[in-house]
């Protein structure tokens, strides 16, 4: 195995850290094809994780399609590419939310200021008519040129000054308000509802027309309680789906 170690991200699952080691030294030609990963007490051994946190990083692997479990031999490499770009969340903080976040990127199609109707004054808590910023965009995951969601997202008029850093680089849009802003944030609060997908959606997802689909809806509250973002992600075929692990306690 390779003498180099992995670096804990703060903020991320350690399965999630770990697949992501794993998946950078395959795609690096560490272990090529038909090559064995290391067993699972090996990991455990060069690392300093859990059984648990090995066997679900290998999980992880497996719904990537880079690898295959063959019982009683090992795990071994049957792919070099992500396959699937289907989006696996695990969190238990806002902290450990956000920074599996940051695996997906945002491309803006459109952002442009806004009078407020009644439903964007219920949700921002701002003023009927009150002007604020709304993005269009859509969301793919790290390695995969698949569209996982079609998003919209509202911010309130005083963090519109962002408007020109939405979609560059890697910070999330929270971030962004609270680098410029000094305003982070304390509670997320999230609802899914299956939906309709739109003509328009469904075929930037890539899907047949018409199609089911998944909105998830997430506000980011400040420890006041005050709206600092909402967004809307209409998920639609595979990605249809939300994985979260609820644990006890860290590794």
């Amino acid at each position: 195995m390779s003498k180099d170690r992995l670096v804990w991200s703060r903020g991320l699952a350690r399965y999630m850290v770990l697949a992501d080691w794993l998946t950078e030294k395959i795609q690096g030609g560490l272990y090529g094809i038909g090559d064995y990963l290391p067993t699972e007490a090996q990991l455990c051994s060069s690392h300093d994780v859990s059984r648990y946190t090995a066997r679900a990083a290998i999980q992880e692997l497996k719904r990537r399609g880079l690898v295959a479990t063959h019982h009683g031999v090992g795990t071994q490499v049957v792919h070099e590419k992500v396959k699937t770009g289907k989006f696996q969340l695990s969190f238990d903080s806002v902290d450990e939310f956000l920074g599996s976040a940051r695996k997906l990127r945002l491309l803006v199609l459109k952002s442009s200021s806004k009078p407020a109707n009644d439903l964007a004054a219920a949700i921002l808590g701002c003023g009927l008519g009150q002007k604020y910023l709304h993005v269009e965009g859509r969301r793919q995951a790290a390695g995969s040129e698949q569209i996982f969601a079609c998003s919209e997202l509202l911010i309130p008029e005083r963090f519109a000054g962002i408007d020109q850093y939405v979609g560059q680089g890697q910070s999330l849009v929270s971030e962004l308000i609270e680098q410029h802003y000094r305003v982070s944030t304390g509670r997320i609060h999230q609802t899914i509802e299956p939906i309709k997908l739109s003509r328009q959606t469904a075929v930037a997802l890539g899907l047949p027309r018409p199609a089911p689909g998944l909105l998830v809806c997430r506000t980011y509250f400040d420890d006041g309680q005050n709206v600092l973002l909402h967004a809307r992600n209409s998920h639609g075929g595979k990605n249809a789906v939300l994985n979260m692990d609820i644990r006890r306690g860290r590794d």
